[in-house]
């Protein structure tokens, strides 16, 4: 490693596992890596004979394992030289907010979900996810193994800005292939489908009661930050209704309810959603003329058994330019309907796969009925979006991140696009009559 990528990777405060003994790590990891590549490629003889490993993304964009980049270079079984370009995801040393257990979550929606699901979807495009060279529960369950999609053109779009039109409407066709493979699974094969959904690969993991003392304070510190921001703006009478809203339901009370799967004979069927579906989490590639052309989904951490719509939100209201959601709701709706039902395998807006209509009218009232997810999700996302190290000082300890005084300074030091999100998100909540 140059100095330069240990500089970077330690300002992410995740590398400390790996200067213990960088030496005999790097010599490990290359041979876990000329194993995973092997069965990868195909080729028993491959053989590695150096690496080069920089950090995979930049200080504030993961929070939940090491992403490094890792160039190897080798032979082939035939003699050819070899190089390759891969994403190499090592689990904390840490558990703060269950980092090892979304880690683990990961781990087995690449090794145990994803592959039933690509074999669903049978021949012609694939899942809109990189290809997973290594995942296990078992064998070396601390690293996941992924494509580089960079070498194919693909890269995150401008950061802390919101996605438009076009990034939008790519963004919705991933997530409607992507539930769409639910669809196909289900109709294929009932039993495995039923084995996944049970499985602790998509079992919630942040939503649940048992979980608040570790993302309570977080959410409720969100709700303070929102409140003041919109005192910022001039809007206090929503920051009081915003924040009654808060008192009166509980906002992780409310995140827990809006996370249940949906009844087996509802009006939109449940799927495998991708569960943190944001900016961050999208990769584009981009046509020469600069327009957006095709999106993957990365980060599978958070997957959940749930309602399609769950994804849905997210991504509006953490990702999408208020005039874009709004605007061309329907256009945005429909794009991810077309590519859901054709991989799902149903030609038609009324055609029931086990009952379920797939029309917009029902995914609007499932999208409704489910709106506060939308609402406190995209809250809890702007302050990461718009975040950076130089924003505010660490605090002598964690928990007085949370405190009024620690959320004051952060809406003071927060940028004026991060209060106009704000404002756009709860006044559109409002003006639709879900505040």
């Amino acid at each position: 490693m140059t100095s330069e990528t240990l500089v970077q990777l330690k300002q992410q405060g995740v590398l400390a596992q790996l200067e213990a003994a960088e030496h005999a790590e790097q010599d490990q990891d290359l041979a876990f890596l000329q194993q995973a590549l092997r069965r990868a490629e195909r080729d028993d003889a491959l053989r590695l004979h150096e690496q080069d490993v920089r950090p995979g993304c930049g200080v504030g964009d993961n929070f939940s394992s090491v992403v490094t980049r890792n160039t190897v270079r080798g032979k082939r079984g035939n003699g050819s030289d070899y190089q390759r370009s891969v994403f190499v995801k090592r689990a904390l040393a840490h558990d703060s907010f269950r980092c090892l257990a979304a880690f683990a979550k990961e781990a087995e929606a690449y090794a145990v979900v994803v592959p039933p699901l690509s074999r669903a979807l049978g021949p012609g495009p694939g899942l809109p996810l990189p290809q997973c060279l290594h995942a296990s529960c078992s064998e070396h369950p601390d690293h996941i193994v992924l494509e580089d999609l960079g070498g194919a053109g693909f890269c995150m779009a401008a950061k802390g800005r919101a996605l438009d039109r076009a990034h939008a409407t790519l963004a919705l066709r991933a997530l409607g292939r992507f539930h769409g493979a639910s669809l196909a699974l289900r109709r294929a094969d009932p039993a495995a489908f039923r084995r996944l959904r049970a499985g602790a690969g998509t079992a919630e993991l942040i939503f649940f009661p048992e979980a608040e003392a570790v993302f309570g304070a977080s959410l409720r510190a969100t709700a303070v930050l929102a409140v003041l921001s919109l005192e910022r703006s001039g809007r206090a009478d929503l920051g009081r209704r915003l924040a009654a809203r808060a008192a009166d339901a509980g906002v992780f009370r409310e995140m827990c309810d809006a996370v249940l799967p949906p009844p087996d004979d509802g009006d939109v069927p449940g799927v495998f959603t991708h569960g943190d579906c944001w900016a961050n989490n999208l990769l584009f590639r981009y046509n020469e003329d600069g327009r957006p052309s095709e999106a993957k989904l990365i980060d599978l951490a958070g997957m959940r058994y749930s309602s399609p719509a769950l994804d849905l939100l997210h991504l509006l209201y953490s990702s999408v330019d208020r005039k874009v959601r709004t605007q061309h709701r329907a256009e945005l709706l429909d794009a991810y309907l077309v590519a859901l039902r054709g991989a799902g395998g149903l030609q038609h807006e009324h055609e029931h796969q086990h009952g379920h209509g797939l029309s917009r009218a029902r995914l609007e009232r499932e999208m409704r009925v489910r709106a506060p997810f939308g609402l406190w999700m995209g809250l809890w996302m702007l302050p990461a979006i718009f975040h950076s190290a130089c924003v505010l000082d660490p605090p002598p300890a964690p928990a007085d991140y949370f405190t009024q005084a620690t959320q004051a300074r952060l809406c003071a030091a927060l940028s004026p696009d991060f209060h106009r999100r704000v404002l756009d998100l709860v006044e559109e909540y409002a003006d639709s009559g879900l505040l």
